[in-house]
């Protein structure tokens, strides 16, 4: 699942890097992109993930999920790619491993499922190999905090989780 948005910090809506680490991934994974959000520059983000999409068979571009739709959405993907704070937020409840494309989110905080790479296709591919490998998901995801949530909420969130998941 892939979620890129423009980058206010830096005036940066540099996808291409984003696209062509993703397309030399295109034989082992189909990528769903949601749409950016209506800053300045997510028109052309957009736009250029749609012509990605039409060039690779295995990707789709969904404008507009809901709240709903994309947490059951994200439960299924592989992993989180971009720069959304829901790869920072929300993916660790479900236990989704997040390659965030900085800077649009430096200076938050990350839990263990979440690695952060420059905006350069070269990090971004190799950022794909480490949220997919059985490794990082066995070490980190499974095994870690999530520093955003306090035990106790921890235990009710995973607990209604599985029963959303059956």
């Amino acid at each position: 699942m892939v979620t890129f948005h423009p980058c206010e910090k830096t005036n940066d809506s540099d996808v291409r890097p984003l696209l062509t680490a993703l397309s030399k991934f295109e034989r082992r994974f189909g990528f769903l992109f949601t749409a950016a959000n209506s800053d300045p520059g997510g028109r052309d983000i957009n736009n250029q993930i749609i012509d990605f999409c039409k060039m690779n068979n295995g990707s789709i571009y969904i404008p507009q999920l809901g709240r709903d739709l994309f947490l059951k959405v994200a439960n299924m993907a592989t992993a989180m790619i971009g720069n959304s704070s829901a790869g920072i937020l929300e993916t660790k409840f479900i236990n989704k491993p997040t390659l965030d494309i900085m800077p649009r989110q430096a200076g938050r905080d990350l839990n263990e499922n979440v690695i952060p790479v420059a905006n350069k296709a070269e990090d971004i591919s190799d950022g794909i190999e480490t949220v997919t490998s059985s490794r990082f998901l066995k070490s980190v995801i499974e095994n870690s905090e999530n520093i955003y949530e306090p035990k106790a909420v921890q235990m009710i969130v995973k607990k209604i989780l599985s029963y959303v998941n059956h």
